[in-house]
């Protein structure tokens, strides 16, 4: 019976203090000046204005 209250603790009280969602914007970079890294896996190198939209770094 602990146990199980335990658990009920353990889940919900994380969720009663998480911050509502944010979305951060990834699908916004602009990916048309990059170049190719790494072709065979397709990785790509980038300036962080185009490819982090909105962050600074």
């Amino acid at each position: 019976m602990r146990a199980k209250i335990l658990l009920i603790i353990l889940v919900c009280v994380p969720s009663a203090f998480a911050e509502p969602f944010q979305n951060l914007g990834f699908d916004e970079a602009n990916t048309n000046n990059m170049e190719a890294a790494d072709p065979f896996f397709g990785e790509g190198i980038g300036t962080s204005k185009d490819l982090l939209l909105g962050w600074e770094l």
